[in-house]
């Protein structure tokens, strides 16, 4: 009767590790840029408009009002039409733009900007990249005094 074969679970292989920590920094920087972006730059949009007391159609103000440069390719991103973003901030027939009032509570708190910063998001990156250092050194040292005790 053949047995089934589990070296797999003691069998290192170093890129394998190198590779799955190196996916886990390349998702942290892309979502750090993604929650800068939508905090900081979608959040200052919202923040303007908030500010201004745009509330209403009657009450919207177009981008300049707003002191936002409608030529910045963000801008234009952002506030294209069927944007999910449009979805939060509307825009009249004038080209201009308001956050409905029975919305503007929760955009309030959704983007306000209280909360981690630019300095906040690097720090926790550079964390993590020294945690990734340290299981890069570590596991495989771990790996190998565990192999060198049982399989010796």
């Amino acid at each position: 009767m053949n047995s089934f074969d589990f070296s797999f679970l003691y069998e290192y292989k170093g890129l394998d590790l190198n590779m799955i920590l190196l996916s886990f920094v390349v998702g942290i920087v892309i979502a750090s840029i993604a929650m800068i972006y939508h905090q900081m730059f979608l959040g200052g949009i919202v923040r303007k408009i908030l500010e201004n007391g745009a509330h209403s159609p009657e009450n919207a103000l177009t981008l300049e009002q707003l002191n936002i440069n409608s030529k910045n390719i963000f801008v234009k991103f952002a506030l294209r039409d069927n944007s999910t973003f449009r979805k939060i901030v509307i825009k009249t027939e004038e080209n201009k733009y308001y956050i409905p009032e029975e919305r503007r509570i929760r955009e309030e708190i959704r983007f306000r900007k209280k909360g981690n910063g630019f300095s906040g998001v690097i720090l926790a990156l550079i964390v993590f990249i020294l945690a990734a250092f340290v299981l890069l050194t570590v596991i495989p040292w771990l790996i190998d005094e565990a192999t060198n005790i049982f399989l010796k």
